[in-house]
Parts: structure tokens; C-alpha cells; sequence
């Protein structure tokens, strides 16, 4: 490796020693590519990495499997809120299970060091839930993402075209106190919505008799959508575990939705979500989640930094030559 490549190399890995020292011991963020090598062969030698490939299943009413956009080694379709309401009919027409993860920065960053995550997000249809990575899309990957698509809104959506599609719904997680005012909230906000179950489990692991009850709990009532609210990344880890024994056509782990569509907790202002400021509005309101934001936020930032400047620094390169 030439002089140049290595200095690339140790500013590649600058950022892990600063923020996030755990990245050190990561050895792969790709399958068969260390986690140096990946992004300095990304830059350096000007090498797309291929599109990889995404377990979507095809529907009735899809089309074509939409772009992949890989930030950071997580992978993301470019989805709106339409396209995806076109693919939940498809689903549920067709029936089977299917997992929707919803992954904004945490997740993405959790992602660098915990490869089971990694694995389930890159097996699910993942959309963006962050500004910053619809920024890191359109600015290093040169995409064309419109927006994110959070869990709140696609939640709403859902219980709101789902009236017309006769959608059937099932609640899972949250305390007693905030699962019920969640159905209350949402049964006056979208009259007629169709919501067949739901159930707020203990803040422990389930022995195996009671996770059996709960599996046939959900199967029973026969929905189209089971969200799920135990927080991340314990909901995308509980529905890729049950995802074969619960017969669910579309699973979502939807986060603080519930707290938000319950009443309990106020989201931030829209211009906060605008310019990717809801976690700071988060972090001021709920003090639990300082300690998460504090150790994943600055890591994405100065990745992000860094991809941008080397993005520019070897086109610079490339255009002299």
C-alpha cells in the first residue's frame, strides 16, 4: 500500500479511537471485507461497492426492487410512505410474515459492532428514520431520497389508510397505562380503525410458556400489522426471532410511537425534525436517553465528516488526473 493509501487508512480510522473505541475491536462491517479495508477500496481505487442483495419480497402490486443505498454497511431501499403502502397491500394479499425495521442513527451506528442487528436489518426492508442519513444518502452515496420515513408518521399512515383497506392492527409493548391510552387516543383520532389485540408484557425476558401465550395471542386475532414498541434494537431482535411463528404479513418495530401517539411524550417541533435536531430535543426531554445519544451521535458526525471529505478529496484527485 502506497504512501497516500495509508495515510487514508489512519484517518479512515481516526474517528473510532476518538468516540467509540468498541469500533476498534469491530474487525468487518462487510462479509469478507475488514472494516478498513472496505471504505479506503470504496475511495481510493474509485470502486462502487455492488448493490447488494435484500431479501424484499415481491408483490402483487410492487414493481422493480427499489434502489439500495448502503450507509455505513446498513442497507436501505429509497421508500416513501406511499411506496411502502403499496407494498404492505402486496403483502398482505399474499400473505406470509414480514419485518420492517425502522433505523435512524442509533441503529445504524449499533450496527457497526453488533453483526446480528446488522444481519436482520440488511434481511428486512429497512427505511430511514433520520435526516442525517437522508443526508449521508443524497450528499456521499449521491442519491435522491426525499425524505425519511419515521415510525410515528408510518404508523399513522397505516391506521389511517388502513380504515379503507379494512387493515386489521395489534399492539404490542409499553406499560399498562400507556398501551391504553394509545388505543383510546387512536380509536378518536381514526374512527373505525380495526384494532383486533393487543398486549403490554412484563419488562423482563418471557419464560417460554408465557412467549408460546403470547405467540398465540397475536395468531389468533389474525392482524395485518403487529406493531411493536419494546424499543430499539429489542423490538427488531424480538420480530426476527418470532418472525417464523407469529403470521403476521407486516411486523414493525415502531420505537416511541406509542409514547408519542398515547399523549405521554411530546415529539419535537417539526423544524427540529426538519434539520435532524429531534434527538437533541429528545435528549433534553427524556435524560435516559443521553447516555445513547452522547456515545452513537458524535461517531455517525464524524463518519459522515469523514466520508464527505474523502469523497471530495479523491474527485479533487480524480478530475487533476
Amino acid at each position: 500500500m502506497n504512501t497516500h493509501k495509508k495515510l487514508v487508512s489512519a484517518f479512515w480510522m481516526l474517528p473510532s479511537f476518538w468516540v467509540y473505541p468498541s469500533l476498534v475491536q469491530a474487525s468487518k462491517v462487510m462479509e469478507g471485507k475488514s472494516f478498513n479495508d472496505s471504505l479506503v477500496l470504496r475511495y481510493a481505487d474509485n470502486i462502487a461497492f455492488e448493490k447488494p442483495a435484500v431479501s424484499l419480497r415481491t408483490t402483487k402490486t410492487g414493481k422493480a426492487t427499489p434502489e439500495i443505498q448502503d450507509i455505513l454497511g446498513t442497507k436501505f431501499p429509497i421508500m416513501s410512505y406511499e411506496k411502502l403502502l403499496t407494498i404492505f397491500q402486496g403483502w398482505i394479499n399474499a400473505a406470509g410474515s414480514h419485518q420492517v425495521c425502522i433505523a435512524n442513527v442509533h441503529t445504524v451506528v449499533t450496527c457497526l459492532t453488533d453483526k446480528n442487528l446488522r444481519s436482520i436489518c440488511n434481511n428486512a426492508l429497512t427505511t430511514m428514520d433520520g435526516q442525517p442519513l437522508v443526508w449521508y444518502a443524497n450528499l456521499i452515496n449521491k442519491s435522491a431520497v426525499e425524505g425519511r420515513v419515521c415510525g410515528p408518521d408510518l404508523m399513522e399512515k397505516c391506521l389511517d389508510e388502513g380504515r379503507q383497506q379494512n387493515w386489521k392492527h395489534f399492539f404490542l409493548g409499553g406499560k399498562d397505562y400507556v398501551l391504553n391510552d394509545l388505543l383510546e387516543a387512536t380509536r378518536q383520532r381514526f374512527p373505525g380503525v380495526d384494532i383486533v389485540g393487543w398486549n403490554s408484557p412484563p419488562f423482563r425476558a418471557l419464560t417460554a410458556e408465557e412467549d408460546q401465550q403470547l405467540v398465540d395471542q397475536i395468531n389468533a386475532a389474525k392482524p395485518d400489522f403487529l406493531w411493536v414498541g419494546l424499543g430499539a434494537p429489542k423490538q427488531e431482535k424480538w420480530i426476527a426471532e418470532h418472525l417464523d411463528r407469529i403470521n403476521v404479513p407486516v411486523q414493525i418495530g415502531v420505537g416511541a410511537a406509542f409514547a408519542f401517539h398515547s399523549g405521554h411524550v411530546v415529539r419535537a417541533p417539526d423544524w427540529m425534525q426538519k434539520y435532524g435536531l429531534e434527538w437533541l430535543y429528545r435528549m433534553f426531554k427524556e435524560r435516559r436517553l443521553v447516555k445513547r445519544y452522547l456515545s452513537t451521535n458524535p461517531t455517525f458526525l464524524l463518519l459522515f465528516a469523514r466520508d464527505l471529505l474523502l469523497k471530495r478529496l479523491f474527485r479533487s484527485r480524480s478530475t487533476r488526473a
